[in-house]
């Protein structure tokens, strides 16, 4: 069976396998050289960009046949070109371009340089822990470095710690993952002979200010020992890895995401059959082995992080004793100065006393001489009120004097008009009365008519005399038109008043309807039942009196009635209508009417 087979054998390899041995490779290549860079004070980001990690590939070599006993030959050890992996097109997340000023120097880290749009992951940049300058994935907060340690880490968060960690805590509180704290900006400015100057140049470019405490010098203590210096040990510094369990789950996950990414490495030997078993073999040792490394890796990594933090600690002890030797020496130098301070203030406050004690004696000479000229003017504006009263006294005693004069001219006048008045007033009754003489004259002869005419009536309608309620008489017209005042005598001679108000005429007889005084109708009274009403005489109106006052308007004087009617005293002709309000005349409302002559005047 042997002999049939082939001197070369065939071993495949997963892609899972080799993506593993990867990453393991290429995180323990980044955590050493983020530790070399935590101790030399360089730019890690910078080295890891010139290393290239990211296209790191494992060079595949042929195995040797295992030996079955015999001795042969061994054949000659053939070497394979390194086998590429068939590059597979994935869509690349858009990365956020962040154009920023790249500093020339180091600087620490400082609040207001923390960019939105920037990684908010943290650079170790030489444990200064600042913002890292990496361009940020538009779908994630962080660069692809940043976000690959946040993927593999439990915490969700990458290794050096988030932008919003660092803000949340003191300047010096901050710790990373691994406990680590920021190292003191001095001793960075020491190491790379940075100079004060260099960092103002920097804090103008970016319009920043830096804290001082970052620039707090650490005194040094060196202790020497008695004796025969130490022999200084030999330490291995081993960075941290990615867990393999991390890593197996994250490949599985890429593999079951992409399947094209799944490729067989086949690596000859001299047997042509794959032997199923050495594979399987082979992965576990490799496994095995990885896990190995990845165990001895963490536990250098615990010694090495707790003597670290020790160092750190004494670190702190010491910086902390220099701060408060510094805070003392500040707050010797802050008595001093607020002892000088407080002199120059007494001094300038016993200035301030002399002069608010001369501008007091200033103003009170201001005050005197202020409240004299005001009792001059008091005294002046008294002898001047003192005579512009005595003035409108002797004023209103002319005018008094002259009121009384005039009012007494007033007087005699309005006795003089109402002598006159009342002279006027009996000559218009003696007028009057024998105009009333004439109207009881003209009203009896106009009586003495009406009774002639009703005679002389009576007499021509005694031949048409007919039976009432009958209508055998003939008329030709009628003696009443409507609205006539008439009588209406009944059968019984009662005698009733009333007024046509319809004339009823037929071929032979003429009818009236009245509209009686008592509010009754009578629609069919023959005409020989009615007769002309009697005119009763009409008496004579007696004159209307007016009550008038007089009134001196503008130096003119008026009969004032009580409805403010003015009338001229001589004529007794309408002048107008008086306004209280404003003592003057308006005119005469327009008035179509007759007017009425009004006598017989009694003035108040």
């Amino acid at each position: 069976m042997n002999s049939e087979m082939n001197n070369e054998m065939n071993m495949s390899v997963t892609t899972l396998l080799l993506k593993t041995l990867e990453n393991a490779t290429r995180e323990y290549a980044r955590g050493c050289v983020t530790q070399c860079a935590s101790l030399y004070g360089f730019d890690s980001s910078e080295a890891l960009a010139a290393l290239n990690l990211e296209n790191l590939a494992i060079q595949v070599r042929e195995m040797k046949k295992r030996s079955t006993g015999k001795k042969t030959k061994a054949p000659k050890e053939k070497t394979e070109k390194p086998v590429k992996e068939k590059a597979v097109k994935e869509k690349k997340e858009k990365a956020v371009k962040v154009v920023a000023y790249k500093p020339s120097i180091p600087l620490p880290f400082v609040a207001s340089m923390v960019s939105e749009d920037g990684c908010h992951g943290l650079a170790f940049n030489g444990g200064l822990f600042t913002q890292c300058q990496k361009i940020r994935m538009s779908q994630s907060s962080y660069c692809k470095g940043c976000q690959s340690e946040a993927d593999l880490s439990a915490s969700g968060i990458p290794n050096n710690g988030t932008v919003e960690q660092r803000l949340g805590c003191g300047l010096m509180e901050f710790r990373d993952s691994k406990g680590r704290a920021p190292i003191a900006y001095s001793k960075i400015m020491e190491k790379q002979h940075i100079t004060r100057d260099q960092v103002a140049e920097e804090e103008g470019k970016l319009n920043i200010v830096i804290d001082d405490s970052h620039f707090v010098v650490e005194e040094k203590k060196v202790k020497e020992a008695a004796g025969r210096p130490k022999a200084v040990k030999k330490t291995v510094t081993v960075v941290e890895t990615a867990p393999v369990e991390d890593l197996f789950a994250l490949l599985v996950d890429e593999e079951s995401e992409d399947e094209s990414l799944a490729a067989t490495v086949l690596m000859s030997d001299s047997e042509e059959e794959v032997d199923t078993r050495a594979q399987e073999k082979g992965e576990r040792d490799m496994m095995k082995e990885a896990d190995l490394e990845s165990k001895k890796a963490e536990k250098a990594i615990k010694n090495t992080e707790k003597k670290q933090k020790q160092a750190e600690e004494a670190a702190l002890k010491k910086q902390q004793q220099e701060a408060e030797k510094a805070q003392k020496k500040i707050d010797e130098q802050a008595a001093k100065e607020a002892k000088i301070a407080a002199d120059l203030l007494a001094k300038e406050q016993k200035i301030a006393a002399d002069l608010a004690a001369k501008a007091a004696k200033e103003q009170k000479l201001i005050d005197d001489k202020l409240a004299k000229e005001k009792r001059i003017a008091d005294e002046k504006a008294a002898k001047e009120q003192k005579k512009i009263d005595d003035q409108l006294a002797k004023e209103a005693k002319i005018a008094a004097d002259l009121l009384a004069k005039e009012q007494k001219i007033a007087a005699d006048l309005a006795a003089k008009e109402a002598k006159k008045l009342q002279l006027e007033q009996e000559k218009a009754a003696r007028e009057q009365k024998l105009i009333d003489d004439k109207a009881a004259k003209e009203a009896k002869k106009l009586q003495l008519e009406q009774e002639k005419a009703l005679v002389q009536q009576q007499k021509l309608a005694e031949p048409k005399k007919q039976k009432e309620g009958t209508r055998t008489i003939v008329a030709t017209k009628a003696n009443f038109k409507v609205g006539d005042k008439v009588e209406y005598r009944s059968a019984k001679g009662e005698v009733s008043k009333g007024t046509v108000s319809e004339v009823k005429m037929g071929k032979s007889f003429v009818e009236y309807a009245l509209q009686m005084e008592d509010g009754s109708n009578m629609p069919n009274a023959p005409e020989g039942n009615v007769m002309p009403a009697k005119v009763e005489p009409v008496a004579a109106a007696a004159p209307k009196k007016v009550t008038v006052k007089r009134i001196t308007i503008d130096g003119k004087q008026y009969l004032k009635t009580t409805d403010n009617l003015l009338y001229d005293p001589e004529t007794k002709e309408e002048m107008g209508i008086y306004d209280p309000e404003t003592n003057t005349i308006k005119e005469l409302p327009d008035d179509d009417e007759d007017e009425v002559e009004e006598d017989g005047y009694t003035s108040e």
